[in-house]
């Protein structure tokens, strides 16, 4: 049997994970006293003593300000590289199919894990793309994220142009960083995250404390990743049950993430999105808290 760890981060009182059993719980944000207000710290780990100390920039890191703590303080000294460990949001559980309750340490789910597994994908339907989704969402920023991504993906990456057709073109995208995995393929995982965010923050100075900019990136790079890495020995899958909580207590408490029939994007979207992603004109590396446009 696998030795598992299973992390689940949280940002303040008002996010405490009522199902705690089996977890280790880490405060994300734990340098700003806003997020240690009510918080009983003897029952969670704190995410600012670490050599990548996120903390104070939690909201634009979220759970990744946990997730990198973990990464640099516990998993290294702590964990043989065949242990398992898996990550989740205070309102994200991984579900055991067999029982369509959380996963626990002894769980089939995780004890068969021979590689990195992540939460099923998210579809974009409408005929919607990445691209679309990530203008929506951080609007003056949006263009600036996809245009690092795609320059990280062909000139850092060495990938070709059509990898951007199957990744900031495309309509999938995992949610919430959850994920499980063997420590060695975690690990693997997490430095080129890692990588990629710091390109990324090189050319990007987001001037809202609170954007979430940086997790909502990392939430790209499981399928990038994927897409990128064919000649990986252990190729990561997309195959983790997750629930939501539900904050209406008169609905079901489990919500399962219920695989979705895939559509592809139509072609005519998919060539229309591909040539404006090609053409979006590259950010210049900055110190100024402003994105700086060629």
């Amino acid at each position: 049997m696998h030795d598992v760890k299973i992390f689940k981060f949280f940002h303040d009182k008002g996010s405490f994970p009522e199902f705690t059993d089996d977890r280790t719980l880490v405060l994300c944000g734990a340098a700003l006293e806003r997020h240690r207000d009510g918080v009983d710290m003897s029952r969670c780990l704190r995410d600012d003593n670490g050599l990548f100390d996120f903390s104070k920039e939690n909201g634009q890191y979220s759970e990744l300000s946990g997730i990198f703590y973990i990464w640099d303080k516990i998993m290294e000294d702590y964990f043989n590289t065949d242990d398992i460990v898996a990550f989740e949001h205070y309102r994200r559980h991984i579900i055991d199919p067999e029982t369509c309750k959380p996963v626990m340490k002894d769980s089939k789910v995780l004890q068969d894990i021979s590689d990195i597994q992540f939460a099923k994908y998210s579809i974009l339907e409408g005929d919607w793309t990445v691209y679309d989704f990530y203008k929506m969402c951080f609007h003056e920023y949006g263009d600036a994220i996809i245009c690092c991504l795609r320059d990280y993906i062909m000139n850092v990456l060495e990938q070709p142009e059509d990898i951007i057709k199957e990744t900031l073109a495309w309509n999938l995208l995992t949610r919430g960083n959850i994920m499980a995995g063997k420590v060695s393929c975690i690990n693997q995982y997490l430095g080129s995250l890692y990588n990629m965010l710091c390109y990324c923050r090189e050319r990007i100075r987001p001037d809202r404390e609170d954007s979430r900019i940086w997790g909502y990136i990392a939430e790209l790079w499981p399928w990038i990743y994927y897409i990128t890495n064919a000649t990986l020995d252990i190729r990561p899958h997309f195959t983790l049950d997750y629930c939501v909580i539900d904050p209406d207590p008169e609905k079901n408490w489990y919500s399962m993430s219920a695989p979705k029939t895939y559509k592809p994007v139509s072609n005519d979207k998919l060539e229309a999105t591909f040539k404006t992603i090609m053409e979006l004109k590259q950010p210049e590396s900055t110190k100024e808290d402003t994105i700086c446009i060629k």
